[in-house]
C-alpha cells in the first residue's frame, strides 16, 4: 500500500496515517520534536504529522509550485527545507530550498 505511512517500533506498526492528502509516500524526515515530514508524490504536497501520524499541516503545496516531491529535509536550526523532485517535474536537476516555520 503505497498511501500509508507506518511508524515502527521493533518490528510492528504503532502507528499508521492514511489519507486523501497523501498518496504516493515518498522520502521521509523527523523534526527535532519527532514530528514527521513526508513528501507526497502522488499529491504534489510536503505533510507534517505528529509524532503517532495524525496530519498536523501541508507544508507545501501545488501552489508552491511543487510537483513530485521525492525527499524533504530540514537545516539543523529547522528554518529551511529542501526538497528534490522526481524527474518527470522537470525540476530533478536543482535542490529547492524553502524558508519553514514548523
Amino acid at each position: 500500500i503505497t498511501d500509508i505511512i507506518v511508524r515502527l517500533t521493533h518490528t510492528s506498526p504503532c502507528s499508521l496515517h492514511s489519507g486523501r492528502e497523501l498518496k504516493f509516500a515518498e522520502g521521509l524526515y523527523i523534526t527535532k520534536d519527532r514530528r514527521i515530514l513526508v513528501c507526497g508524490f502522488g499529491t504534489d504536497n510536503v505533510q507534517l504529522l505528529n509524532s503517532s501520524g495524525q496530519r498536523i499541516a501541508e507544508v507545501l503545496t501545488r501552489s508552491n509550485d511543487i510537483m513530485g516531491p521525492q525527499d524533504v529535509a530540514l537545516n539543523p536550526e529547522e528554518t529551511k527545507m529542501v526538497v528534490t523532485f522526481d524527474p518527470s517535474s522537470g525540476k530533478s536537476d536543482i535542490v529547492h530550498v524553502y524558508s519553514v516555520n514548523i
